[in-house]
């Protein structure tokens, strides 16, 4: 569209533009990447500590179970 309304059509500012926009991809792909792989291990760190954190109240669970039904 900055093409178009520069009005410049000639070849060397229009490969300029072109590079620009690859160069800008490209840019935006790794910081993608990366906040795609930052989000994942953020999301695996929290799935984590729900799982331990279940994994601790049910064996609280089970121990007062277990006690209330021992016979001494």
């Amino acid at each position: 569209m900055e093409i178009m309304l520069s009005g410049n059509f000639k070849e060397a500012y229009i490969n300029g533009i072109k590079t620009e926009i690859l160069n800008r991809q490209f840019q935006y792909r790794k910081l993608f990447d990366k906040g795609s792989l930052y989000l994942e291990k953020l999301g695996g760190t929290v799935l984590e500590s729900y799982l331990l954190k279940g994994v601790g109240v049910a064996g609280e669970t089970l121990g007062k179970g277990y006690r209330k039904h021992t016979i001494y």
